[in-house]
């Protein structure tokens, strides 16, 4: 993709009538003539646009104040269209950039937006510049950015001031938008807290009342790292399945994997997937050695683990025994269309559950409760279409749902955590009609396990796991001994993969971190900014490390090699203000891959994104 100046055309300004979310004054583009815009289409039920947020984060990194991205928030569902809702999805997501609330997709409509997710480039000189829909064109958009600024920059017409950011933040607790929850044998019982991007193990009591925490795998930071419950690493980690007193497996989705925690020893092992995410049109092959989609649920079916893979909208199988995994059913269109396995629509499959004849599938995007039977055929019982939901019991062909994630099996029926309703409602397969169990005290239910004669549901805005009982009461549930995660170490710090880069051989390095309103920077934990550079092949000395008081840190830097990768760590300290302040030291790190070249950027910006 490259920066044309023919065919531009005057981008129009941005109006929501929802207002402005992550910003500290309301935003417009003729605010922010002389930066580099990019708008992101997206809505928070799209499984393609949480996957180009992940490839954004890089970009917001690599040009800091250089770059403005701004998500437009363009909801699809009903639900979405509450801004609260959205608030609480910035924050889940942990998204730093500024967003728009566009609740009646008027800019959508304006800039004649079609799908989700679509990403427009607007100029400095406030005119758009290219437009891209679906997931994978940040590399592309990344070269034309570099040189939209250098451009602008040479020319003087570069607005380099930064964009006065106030990131969203919500009262949790021990747990944090906790995804996912699982009984298994003897008691055991697991939660995702996928907030925290980690996994806890507990043991229930008699009652069923309460549990006890027994370990927690995960340190909280984000990556993929295996080995002891106290050193691995999960992002978003999902869906949940005992195989015993003595194996949980984990669908670790925000890193395309599914890890097996081994509960005797404490330790998580990756058994299928590499890291990357899978492109349409994967069928499969080792375990180990496949890309996954966002695996987003598991359940155990005909011997073998099936997957809901919400991104490529299918269902896999893993086998276990010959460790090899691929499509169980669903041809990848992202439709509903019921028949055979292979030839099947779904779209975002999010929860499973079996009994003896049926796997049970909740298909979030078109809000349906669907099977697969033994036969390989896929059905429907509630649900038409991509944009049929909403909350309406009776009869299975005319009841509605609105964005369900969950679905768990009992004697009654299946009972379907309808999130975007934030309900639970359960399908009689006798009668054929879908009925709202409960309602009240409930915010986006995303995952439930039966416990005893009760479900237990997480209750996922809420930031806790409750008890249902049978007539629909909401109930307490507690987990003992459950602390939030301790501040990541910067062992743990998962470094921001940025690049490759080309830079000069001489070189502006400037780095910075947001600085939350209501504090500032202060000595009391050691100078307040402290900038480390390091990198054996591309710096004769091997490193550096400054010291000082202001944000951004900079410094210059002599590339002595052709290429190589540069890793930089910023650690800022904010104290707030007035007398009792609370200190905290903020930490970052990057990995920068880096070509030389004598055409290259004299600066690289290092910044508020991510």
């Amino acid at each position: 993709m490259g920066y044309a100046r023919r065919g531009r055309v005057r981008a129009p300004e941005l109006i929501g009538r929802g207002g402005w979310i992550n910003a500290k004054h309301d935003l417009s583009l003729k605010a922010l003539k002389g930066k580099v815009v990019l708008l992101d289409f997206w809505t928070f039920c799209c499984i393609n646009c949480l996957h180009v947020l992940a490839e954004l984060r890089p970009l917001e990194e690599r040009f800091g104040d250089d770059l403005v991205v701004i998500g437009v928030h363009s909801p699809k569902f009903e639900y979405e269209r509450d801004h609260e809702a959205l608030v609480r999805a910035v924050a889940r997501y942990d998204i730093g950039h500024p967003v728009l609330d566009d609740p009646d997709r008027a800019t959508w409509d304006q800039y004649g937006v079609r799908a989700w997710p679509t990403l427009v480039l607007v100029d400095p000189a406030g005119y758009a510049v290219a437009a891209v829909s679906g997931e994978g064109n940040a590399a592309a958009l990344e070269k034309t950015i570099a040189t939209m600024i250098e451009e602008h920059r040479a020319a003087g017409t570069l607005n380099e001031t930064p964009v006065e950011t106030l990131p969203t933040a919500v009262d949790s607790g021990p747990l944090r938008f906790p995804g996912k929850v699982a009984t298994g044998p003897d008691g055991l019982l697991a939660v995702a807290d996928s907030g925290h991007n980690r996994v806890v193990v507990a043991h229930t009591n008699e009652a069923g009342h309460e549990a006890e925490v027994l370990a927690v795998a995960g340190t909280g930071a984000r990556g993929a790292r295996d080995g002891g419950f106290a050193q691995a690493e999960f992002v978003d980690p999902q869906g949940l399945l005992f195989l015993d007193t003595q194996t949980l497996l984990v669908a670790d989705t925000g890193n395309h994997l599914v890890r097996r925690l081994d509960l005797p020893s404490e330790t998580v092992e990756t058994i299928a997937g590499t890291g990357a995410q899978a492109r349409w049109g994967a069928t499969g092959g080792r375990a180990k050695g496949t890309a996954l989609n966002s695996p987003w649920a598991l359940e155990l079916w005909d011997g073998m683990v099936a997957i809901a893979m919400a991104g490529p909208h299918q269902l896999w199988a893993l086998d276990l025994e010959k460790e090899d995994i691929g499509v169980l059913a669903g041809s990848g269109m992202e439709n509903l269309a019921d028949g055979p396995a292979k030839v099947a629509a779904m779209a975002q499959p999010s929860g499973l559950s079996s009994d003896d004849g049926r796997l049970w599938v909740v298909d979030s995007e078109t809000s349906s409760l669907r099977y697969l039977d033994r036969s390989g055929r896929l059905s429907t019982v509630v649900g038409s279409g991509l944009f049929d939901f909403g909350h309406k019991d009776g009869p299975a062909a005319d009841a509605l749902l609105q964005h369900p994630l969950g679905v768990v099996v009992t004697p009654e029926g299946p009972v379907v955590c309808d999130t975007y309703n934030s309900a639970l409602r359960r399908y009689d397969p006798q009668s054929n009609e879908l009925i709202t169990l409960a309602r009240e005290d409930l915010s986006e239910p995303s995952g439930a396990a039966v416990l005893g004669g009760e479900l237990l549901v997480a209750d996922t805005n809420n930031h806790r796991i409750v008890r249902v009982g049978l007539d629909g009461e909401v109930k307490p549930f507690e987990i003992r001994g459950l602390l939030p995660p301790a501040p990541v170490p910067v062992k743990g710090l998962v470094a921001v993969e940025i690049g490759p880069v080309e830079l000069a051989g001489e070189v502006e390095l400037s780095a910075t971190l947001p600085v939350p309103e209501g504090r500032k920077l202060d000595p009391s934990l050691g100078p307040p900014v402290q900038l480390s550079v390091s990198s054996d092949e591309l710096l004769s000395d091997g490193g550096l490390l400054l010291t000082g008081d202001e944000l951004p840190a900079r410094t210059l830097l002599s590339l002595d090699a052709a290429e190589g990768h540069l890793d930089v760590l910023l650690r800022v300290g904010t104290c707030e203000e007035g007398p009792g302040a609370v200190c905290n030291l903020n930490e970052r790190r990057w990995r920068v891959g880096v070509r030389r070249d004598d055409e290259g950027s004299p600066r690289l910006n290092l910044g508020l994104g991510g």
